[in-house]
């Protein structure tokens, strides 16, 4: 099982996990979201630290949790 991340403009937009089974996940995604491979990112398993979920940024190396709301005083 692999979970990938759907991203754009930098932002993760969709999650999605393949099966073991699926022989080209590549291609799989593509035609379920189009576009291309660098729409979509292999990420980390949940268990593992740096777990990207929808509103996660994307740099290119890391996914980054979005910077918590400030709280009026």
């Amino acid at each position: 099982m692999a979970i990938y991340a759907r991203i754009q403009d930098s932002l993760v937009i969709e999650m999605h996990t393949v099966s073991d089974e699926v022989p080209d996940a590549d291609a799989f995604l593509a035609e379920l979201w189009g576009g291309n491979a660098g729409n979509y990112i292999i990420t980390p398993l949940p268990d593992d630290n740096g777990f990207p979920r929808i509103g996660y940024t994307w740099d290119g190396t890391n996914f980054a949790a979005p910077e918590p709301p400030e709280v009026a005083p």
